[in-house]
């Protein structure tokens, strides 16, 4: 009679089978999750816009409001988080080609005015507006992205291609490196305690930590013709805008492509010269598509 032996080693219990299918059955749900398409919910366009050239949005989330930046008509729109319409901004004076704002507290937005070159301070409250030259030493700095994390605030500076991050009295107090051989950073965006930028030339990404340190570098030169901006979603997906071709490029934390969508054109789910990305506090996808004068809000 045969007598069958049985290695232990490979003896599994039917408990171990199960936490190893459900193991896989995560890994098959990540991967699946990357490929889910962005649907379109709605744009933030009005026919009060107009011929309106948005350079850039900035999301309310305790107001549950978007801005848009209209630098042609040198004003604000504002919507609600269903992306309806409500009002037109603009001080009595105007702004003269505005290109990107934050607000610095409940009465306070903070615009970047390139036609003034200044850092322009609305305060409500008072019923005042004010105007910042930005200098560094003897060189007044050009105005271009702002970002806050907290109640700290960073500007790009258009001349040098630099980040800076700001005082209160808007002194330049951190000032982070350009990398060696870089052409200057395009966009940046916060995430955590790093900061995520974008040089358009060379097209790499660096991240910084906030004392201006250099701790990863990734080439997406293969990747993009002309990228102008990025944003990194709750899952570290990185992604990436690509001006020229009107698309967005996923990548993973290696810079590893995982899909491309959109594509150039006036229809829906096209870009026409696109200007910006980033993300709601509600896990949207928002791009700002100045061809078409509009921004177009995805989600899952």
């Amino acid at each position: 009679m045969a007598t069958m032996v049985i290695d232990k080693r490979c003896l599994w219990s039917a408990a171990g089978i199960g936490a190893f299918l459900f193991c896989l059955s995560l890994c098959g749900q990540a991967r699946a999750a990357d490929q889910v398409p962005w649907k379109l919910a709605f744009s933030l366009s009005d026919q009060s816009a107009g011929d309106a050239l948005p350079t850039a949005l900035y999301v309310d989330g305790d107001k549950k409001r978007y801005y848009m930046v209209d630098s042609k008509g040198g004003r604000l729109l504002s919507f609600d988080d269903q992306g309806v319409f409500l009002q037109v901004f603009s001080p009595e004076e105007g702004l003269d080609k505005p290109f990107d704002m934050v607000r610095l507290s409940e009465a306070v937005l903070l615009i970047a005015e390139k036609g003034k070159n200044s850092l322009t301070r609305i305060d409500f409250a008072r019923q005042a507006t004010s105007r910042v030259a930005v200098r560094d030493g003897g060189r007044q700095l050009v105005v271009d992205r702002l970002e806050m994390a907290g109640d700290r605030l960073y500007l790009l500076d258009r001349a040098s291609g630099q980040i800076c991050r700001l005082s209160e009295s808007f002194n330049i107090e951190q000032r982070f490196p350009l990398p060696q051989g870089s052409g200057g950073i395009v966009d940046f965006k916060i995430v955590g305690e790093q900061i995520w930028a974008l040089g358009q030339q060379e097209k790499w990404l660096y991240v910084y930590l906030d004392n201006g340190r250099i701790t990863k570098r990734l080439d997406i030169s293969a990747l993009v013709k002309f990228p102008v901006s990025l944003a990194v979603d709750a899952g570290g997906l990185i992604y990436v805008l690509d001006r020229h071709a009107g698309e967005i490029v996923v990548l993973d934390r290696q810079a590893k492509l995982k899909q491309r969508f959109l594509g150039k054109g006036h229809g829906p789910r096209q870009l026409y010269y696109p200007m910006e990305i980033r993300f709601d506090p509600w896990g949207r996808l928002c791009v700002v598509d100045e061809g078409n004068s509009r921004v177009q809000v995805f989600r899952r």
